[in-house]
């Protein structure tokens, strides 16, 4: 009886989760969520902005594979053709956060049809250690596990400098400067996605995006302090 290992939500990460974000432009590009007399290198901006997520997201997610124990092998799908292979032919195991989840790599000493390694992203409760009941001598190696808060903090601070002076860069420019509101909007996601990079990455804990949360809100009432000081001057 096979036991599966992958996560049930493995199609989704494999097939769907790359093309949301141009999904989710395209509608509001062609929907009327934005001015029509929006200018078309905002729209060329968002649309390569989503483009570009989508591609970096498939280089994570196409290698995925469906995994499931089956006595002492494993039976790997890539949803078009399926292998069998043993696990004492398996080299190394490799655990890695991408893109806020768990991976699993497994390498093997021998190619199989799908190449040298096989990765997957497990159950949720899936302890790839159980594998060494079927080959003791596999060797296991924890990778880029993600920074607890302090840690975060010291190492990606310089993140989350564009969210903390956006709000001033939004108040002035749009009540002063008369910035037009569509290229804010494009500095907005930029700075979010900056902000966000850390988590997103795997590399530090949930906690560093509350914090750039705080740094923003924060960031907004600075802006309004320094937006009543400056719009007198201006005139």
């Amino acid at each position: 009886m096979n036991q599966e290992i992958s996560s049930m939500l493995t199609t989704f990460y494999k097939f769907i989760e790359p093309l949301f974000g141009v999904m989710i432009v395209v509608v509001l590009l062609f929907s009327g969520f934005f001015p029509p007399d929006i200018p078309i290198v905002v729209k060329s901006v968002f649309l390569t902005i989503a483009i570009g997520s989508s591609i970096t997201m498939w280089f994570f997610s196409w290698p995925l594979k469906k995994v499931a124990l089956e006595g002492e092998n494993l039976l790997v799908s890539d949803y078009f053709q399926d292998t069998m292979v043993p696990i004492n032919k398996i080299g190394k195991v490799e655990e890695s956060y991408a893109f806020r989840r768990r991976r699993i790599i497994l390498y093997l000493k021998q190619p199989c049809q799908f190449g040298e390694r096989i990765v997957f992203v497990p159950k949720l409760k899936f302890d790839s250690s159980i594998l060494k009941d079927y080959a003791s001598e596999i060797p296991f190696n924890i990778v880029k596990k993600r920074k607890p808060l302090s840690e975060a903090l010291r190492a990606y601070w310089p993140f989350l400098i564009g969210i903390a002076l956006f709000p001033s860069f939004l108040l002035i420019g749009t009540n002063i400067y008369k910035i037009s509101f569509e290229y804010i909007t494009v500095l907005f996601f930029a700075v979010s996605f900056l902000a966000a990079w850390p988590c997103i990455s795997g590399r530090a804990s949930y906690a560093f995006w509350i914090i750039a949360v705080i740094v923003f809100m924060t960031g907004g009432i600075f802006a309004v302090l320094l937006l009543h000081l400056i719009k007198p001057i201006a005139g």
